[in-house]
């Protein structure tokens, strides 16, 4: 009996709540941060099939109010150009979403503007050529992917740059089979 007024107390608030296609300013705040309080979100919603889902621009900051990620959202799902940054190694991406997963180009840079890495996504998973480079711009790394998992040729070099022999070599699956 409990199970049954429930789901009818929740139909009743379902029924009675904003129509879908009603839009909304999304503001998330941190807790704790201090008064007022600094955002952690902001963008819009939109109401879609009886729930607030994000939908349309938005930008996500960090404790400090550092920005760290932009882009849009449609129906709920990343969607277009987005830029991220790294809160652990600063490194800032550039590339596309389609339906929530990273495809296409991106591109990544360390926080004093030279490239990181450059390759490609294929529904959300590393796929073909991907190129690493140090603080100098040099390269440190050149892997080909294929669904996420390293396939062929792999080269790795040192800050010396000498290959890494312990890394480099042909993987198949992911998996390292020879030099």
């Amino acid at each position: 009996m409990r199970a049954a007024a429930f789901w009818l107390a929740w139909l009743a608030c379902v029924a009675c709540g904003p129509a879908d296609g009603t839009r909304r300013p999304l503001r998330v705040l941190w807790p704790g941060t201090g008064d007022p309080p600094a955002p952690r979100c902001i963008g819009e919603e939109l109401r879609h099939e009886g729930a607030w889902v994000k939908d349309g621009p938005v930008v996500f900051f960090d404790r400090a109010g550092r920005e760290t990620q932009r882009g849009a959202y449609a129906l709920g799902l990343e969607s277009g150009v987005w830029t991220e940054r790294d809160r652990e190694t600063g490194l800032l991406g550039k590339g596309e979403y389609v339906a929530g997963r990273r495809h296409g180009e991106w591109s990544y840079f360390h926080p004093s503007g030279t490239l990181a890495q450059r390759g490609r996504y294929a529904h959300g998973l590393p796929d073909g050529v991907w190129e690493r480079f140090d603080e100098s711009g040099a390269r440190a790394s050149e892997v080909t992917w294929v669904a996420g998992k390293r396939q062929g040729r792999a080269t790795y070099w040192d800050e010396q740059r000498r290959v890494r022999t312990e890394l480099s070599g042909i993987y198949e699956n992911d998996v390292r089979v020879s030099d």
